[in-house]
């Protein structure tokens, strides 16, 4: 089981040193404060969360459109 076990741990810590501490160093940097994961995220949120309201209102009119629809 070795033989898979090791190679699993490796990726883990090699993904831990390679990517996931220089995001977190990048949040310390007073230059690059929006380039932080957190920051990057909550955009990412908001976006998702514009474009879901309009794709709602946009189903919302053409229920209100339809008057074949269950209600």
């Amino acid at each position: 089981m070795d033989w898979l076990a090791y190679p699993i741990a490796n990726l883990i810590v090699w993904t831990f040193d390679n990517l996931l501490v220089p995001f977190g160093e990048l949040s310390n940097s007073e230059n690059f404060w929006f380039l932080s994961p957190n920051f990057l995220i909550v955009i990412l949120g908001f976006l998702g969360l514009f474009l879901w309201l309009s794709m709602q209102s946009k189903y919302n009119k053409e229920a209100a459109n339809n008057p074949n629809q269950i209600k």
